[in-house]
């Protein structure tokens, strides 16, 4: 068994080697079927990512944040507001099967570009800032989180449908 344990550390060594800039950022272009088109682009040079949504997949979250007031303040009420933060959380279907090639395709180019969003931008100390756009929404944010629940992986040992995925959005003042 220590063998075997060797050679998968081995061949996932082998997976995790940097791709080429070229190759971790590609275009990603949504499916020409049902849902509302979508598009997470990288401000920071990281890429596009576009996706279709069925039109009733995104939960809203807008939290004020209050704090206790300080002794020296004269307030009734004992607190102060300190801001508010608004996240969205998008979810859509990945398919990669309904493609030209069926099994042979896969979604990891669309997977690594989105998990890619989520690190910290090339050559800076903070998250990618992107632009979030669908229709008439648009707006500046950083993707918190990237969660993909696999379905489906092909021939060539990637994923091939991922049917709940989410991105966790924070939108950006502006």
């Amino acid at each position: 068994m220590p063998h075997v344990a060797a050679n998968l550390l081995t061949t996932m060594a082998e997976v995790t080697i940097n791709p080429s800039p070229i190759d971790r950022f590609p275009k990603v272009t949504p499916p020409k079927h049902s849902g509302v088109s979508a598009r997470l682009t990288s401000l920071d040079g990281g890429g596009t990512f576009g996706f279709r949504i069925p039109p009733s997949e995104q939960d809203r979250s807008t939290e004020a944040d209050w704090q206790r007031a300080g002794v020296a303040q004269a307030s009734l009420q004992f607190v102060e507001y300190a801001g508010t933060s608004k996240t969205r959380v998008i979810k859509f279907t990945l398919d990669a099967y309904d493609r030209p090639g069926g099994e042979s395709n896969s979604l990891e180019a669309e997977i690594r570009l989105l998990e890619s969003f989520a690190e910290r931008a090339p050559g800076k100390k903070r998250a990618h800032k992107c632009r979030y756009s669908q229709g008439e929404q648009a707006f500046l944010c950083v993707v918190k989180r990237v969660s993909i629940l696999q379905r489906r992986v092909g021939k060539t040992g990637g994923a091939l449908q991922a049917a709940d995925c989410s991105i966790e959005l924070e939108v950006l003042p502006g």
